[in-house]
């Protein structure tokens, strides 16, 4: 059987610790909080990262892989005897993907890149999508076809607590956030076209949380739970989580109370800020 290595970005939220496969790597993002400069999971947990973007006013910034560094894992992985399939997250979000371009072109076969157009809980479904093509027997090339089809099925649907990581980041003014918190507004976004998108918005938590859940309920195909699938909770702890498993019981086929659980990190963490809850899937 042909040997495979599926290298990724942190901003997927897989956790980089013993319990990953051994054909899988996770290449860290860096984040910045004003000087101070950390490596995505390597240096700072989700808990840290969480305590110091509530704790001050400093807005962090994340940084891409670097070619180079992309480049050496690739090497290694061909060094071993292993075909190389690259899932980074969305070329619209950053440059992470050109990055792991620009690496595989430095080798002539055997190394292919993937845009999952997505980031945390959904780009975490498709690498563990990958690997279970791999553990299935496909072959290298029809894993990277079956990838590229596939991740067009992905999608991504949750409500932000807070409109003040948003205004933070300038994806909102200023005025917008103040009437949006004063109307308790909650915004519920996904990804369309590798963008994070507002497609809702609901008074109160509990109309956001009904909100969402009806959008996957009424997702256009349904959910396939042939596939991975995923719910992520952003911040210190699962209160909004709770609160989502407890009112999905009465939901039909989403019930999440059996979902794998994530915790969201820094590239979507930044903008929804804590308390957030992101839903990962694919339709069938």
């Amino acid at each position: 059987m042909e040997k495979i290595r599926i290298i990724t970005d942190s901003a997927s939220d897989i956790p980089n610790n013993d319990s990953i496969p051994a054909n899988l790597s996770i290449m860290p993002l860096t984040i910045f909080f004003g000087e101070e400069e950390y490596l995505d999971g390597k240096t700072i947990t989700n808990e840290e990262y969480y305590n110091k973007l509530t704790g001050g006013d400093i807005l962090p910034k994340t940084s891409q892989v670097t070619p180079y560094d992309f480049e050496q894992e690739i090497q290694k992985a061909i060094d071993n005897g292993e075909k190389v399939i690259v899932i980074t997250l969305s070329s619209g979000l950053s440059g992470t993907y050109q990055s792991a371009c620009i690496a595989a072109s430095n080798f002539d076969k055997d190394v292919a890149v993937i845009d999952s157009f997505m980031a945390t809980v959904s780009e975490q479904i498709l690498v563990k999508y990958a690997l279970q093509l791999i553990e299935q027997g496909m072959e290298y090339d029809k894993i990277v076809e079956t990838l590229e089809n596939d991740k067009k099925k992905i999608k991504l649907v949750g409500p932000l607590d807070t409109l003040e990581y948003l205004k933070k980041g300038g994806r909102i003014s200023a005025a917008a956030a103040v009437f949006g918190s004063a109307l308790s507004i909650k915004p519920i976004i996904t990804v369309i076209e590798g963008k994070v998108e507002v497609i809702a918005k609901a008074r109160g938590r509990r109309n956001a949380i009904e909100t969402t859940l009806k959008i996957v309920r009424d997702s256009e195909t349904g959910i396939d739970f042939d596939k991975p699938y995923a719910v992520g909770y952003s911040g210190n702890d699962k209160d909004m989580l709770n609160i989502f498993i407890e009112s999905s019981k009465t939901n039909g086929n989403i019930n999440i109370e059996n979902w794998p659980v994530v915790s969201i990190g820094s590239t979507i963490g930044t903008y929804a800020g804590p308390d957030s809850i992101i839903f990962g899937y694919f339709e069938k």
